[in-house]
């Protein structure tokens, strides 16, 4: 039988938070991933709202889901080589980013899908959040969003507290006098590339200042593709949370062997918020 409220630490998990405290806290940063980690799981992600509900236009809507059912699947096929499914999550963000911009989008589209009351918040985030920024701990949020960076500037600056130590590090694009999208930025960060997205003091300064001295890392993330995404960072530690979304206990063994801290289910932020009290 399934436990669907048991949170499991390992014994790394322990050992980390020791060393975490040994250096609290002007030594750690929170990285973390957007839709399904920040947001609930038991919904749809920011991009599926604007497709399954026509916020652009039945058209886009319907070659959107087209290209999500043909390259869904390989995102997370094990049996196609990684350097081949980053090939096909970029080939697919490309033809999608594209779709976009020739349907118009622009920021009254990405306006109607934040303010939608379809995505919600974990219950605790903006509680921790102006705990962390109390403590001037920052955290970048590292997303490979399908809507670019604005629908998560948005969609925080609509339901959280200004956070000065808040920051978000996505895909972009330019847009006319109008808000109309023009042109994708690159590179694309995809959900398999993440570990490549390096915080340079050339393409990141203000964040570069901020983290690139904090050696303790507290990562919060859903998806098995995202366990590296803090590769590129210099650390002495890192605290993997993983809010496990497809419990099954026959896995349990195998899911400690990556992860510090697994939380089952759509938990709210009740534990990150215990932990960092702790600390």
């Amino acid at each position: 039988m399934i436990d669907t409220t048991k949170i499991i630490y390992t014994s790394e998990a322990q050992s980390k938070i020791q060393k975490i405290i040994d250096w609290w806290p002007k030594n750690l940063q929170i990285i973390a991933d957007f839709d399904k980690t920040l947001t609930y799981w038991n919904q749809e992600s920011i991009i599926a709202v604007l497709y399954n509900y026509n916020y652009l236009s039945a058209d886009y809507s319907k070659k959107a889901k087209e290209l999500e059912n043909f390259y869904k699947p390989k995102e997370e096929d094990h049996s196609i080589p990684l350097e081949q499914r980053k090939a096909l999550m970029n080939e697919w963000r490309v033809k999608h980013e594209q779709l976009l911009i020739e349907s118009g989008l622009s920021k009254n589209h990405i306006k109607n899908v934040v303010n939608s009351w379809i995505v919600n918040l974990r219950k605790g985030l903006n509680e921790l959040l102006n705990q962390l920024n109390s403590l001037w701990i920052p955290v970048i949020i590292l997303s490979a969003s399908w809507l670019w960076t604005d629908s998560i500037t948005f969609y925080l600056q609509e339901h959280l507290d200004k956070h000065q130590k808040l920051y978000i590090i996505s895909n972009g694009y330019t847009r006319d006098e109008n808000w109309y999208a023009i042109k994708w930025n690159e590179p694309i960060i995809t959900s398999l590339n993440k570990n490549e997205t390096v915080i340079s003091e050339k393409k990141f300064p203000e964040i570069f200042h901020e983290i690139n001295w904090r050696s303790n890392i507290i990562l919060l993330w859903d998806k098995m593709e995202d366990l590296n995404m803090a590769d590129w960072v210099d650390s002495n530690v890192i605290l993997k949370i993983w809010f496990l979304n497809s419990w099954t206990n026959e896995k349990i063994e195998f899911y400690k062997k990556y992860f510090d801290i697994i939380i089952n289910w759509d938990q709210w932020m009740q534990e990150i918020l215990r932990l960092i009290n702790l600390l």
